[in-house]
């Protein structure tokens, strides 16, 4: 599926958008989030019982927010709440709990099921 960019708006409502266009955004919305995921997993290792990691100790939330609004637009990432999922995500690294992978996963999959029952419920898609 080819990955609309919405560039040319200057802002997106959920509300205002057509189903396919809803979508769309919100295909291109998971894969995005599913590449970060994998991103981080790939960071994260466990040597000698304590988390450690290869290429950088937390996410860059300033710089994710920075690239999903370029791709989306600042109004529909705001609407999602992706702000506190992201603070959700660097809280877990923080922590450095032996079962980071697995609190990272779980994260991510609550949230696309928040997406998706945001979507269903209140947007009737």
């Amino acid at each position: 599926m080819k990955i609309l960019k919405y560039k040319q708006f200057n802002e997106i409502k959920i509300e205002d958008l057509e189903p396919i266009n809803l979508e769309t955004l919100k295909f291109n919305l998971l894969n995005r989030l599913k590449e970060y995921r994998t991103y981080i997993l790939e960071n994260i290792y466990i040597e000698d019982n304590k988390v450690k990691y290869k290429n950088f100790q937390n996410i860059d939330i300033e710089s994710i927010l920075n690239q999903l609004n370029a791709e989306f637009t600042k109004e529909f990432i705001d609407q999602l709440n992706i702000l506190s999922f992201l603070r959700r995500i660097k809280s877990i690294m923080i922590m450095k709990r032996l079962t980071i992978k697995k609190d990272i996963r779980t994260a991510f999959t609550e949230y696309q099921n928040i997406l998706d029952r945001l979507f269903k419920n209140e947007y009737n898609f």
